[in-house]
């Protein structure tokens, strides 16, 4: 049953997530590994209190990196914050091992297809010019295959490869952590949890994640200065209005600042 302290400890587990995710999004190149950290936390999440309160922390803390520095590199741990809550709800009920990688490894292929077709289609500009740069990029070696075909299956391979191999790491690792997760503190007395902080702002959470999807997807839709105009008014309208936290706001801004540089 889904208590105070439930949600308490779900909210700890979050912030644990959002610092792992924020690192793995600013790291060029290890950001896989820096975030299963995250990952951990948000299984353990699920594993004690269930995939709701999982999914509850894993959309909390995705939108906490994102408040800070945007939507820059949000795919790197995008897969663990899908993934996580299902692990750990899964470990919670003792599945073996193979079940937890399967149903990890399903949803990170569907995740990393849909990112290679957006990469493909919209990024690329097109199958031919994908091609054409699969070539330019392998034709120098004189032993790989060539051609649309080659390009599209050896693509295919690849993401196969890197779900099982990524999949497998990730339930291993996560496994590891929540074996070893202590039961009760240290000094085995089981601690009472503390209240909860009062809920900073003046409107419903959901409604305030609904309109920031909203301005996310406007964001991404284009780059006249109309449009970035007009959000960054409703967004200043936002902050002056919500009430919200803002202890925050030095930090993002700094971030922001350095991003933009």
């Amino acid at each position: 049953m889904e208590t105070a302290g439930a949600r308490h400890e779900a909210a700890g587990l979050a912030h644990v997530a959002t610092v792992s995710f924020l690192a793995s999004r600013a790291s060029p190149a290890f950001g896989f590994w820096i975030a299963l950290a995250g990952g951990v936390a948000l299984a353990r999440a699920a594993q004690r209190d269930g995939a709701r309160l999982g999914y509850g922390a894993s959309v909390a803390a995705t939108l906490q990196t994102i408040a800070l520095i945007g939507p820059v590199r949000f795919n790197v741990p995008l897969t663990q914050a899908l993934t996580a809550p299902v692990v750990g709800a899964l470990e919670g009920r003792a599945t073996p091992v193979r079940w937890q990688v399967l149903a990890c490894a399903a949803i990170r292929f569907v995740h990393v297809t849909l990112l290679t077709a957006f990469a493909v289609f919209v990024l690329t500009g097109g199958i031919d010019v994908y091609t054409e740069s699969y070539e330019r990029f392998t034709g120098w070696t004189g032993f790989m295959p060539q051609g649309q075909t080659a390009a599209l299956v050896l693509t295919a391979i690849s993401l196969v490869l890197w779900t099982a191999f990524a999949s497998t790491v990730q339930v291993l690792v996560y496994r590891r952590g929540l074996v070893r997760w202590p039961a009760i503190p240290v000094d085995n007395v089981e601690r009472t949890p503390e209240p909860p902080e009062p809920v900073a702002g003046r409107f419903d959470p959901r409604a305030v994640a609904v309109a920031a999807a909203l301005a996310f997807g406007l964001l991404i839709s284009g780059f006249s200065w109309p449009l970035l105009g007009a959000v960054g008014a409703w967004l200043a309208l936002a902050a002056l209005v919500g009430g919200g936290e803002r202890s925050v706001v030095a930090t993002g801004v700094l971030l922001a600042a350095l991003l933009a540089t």
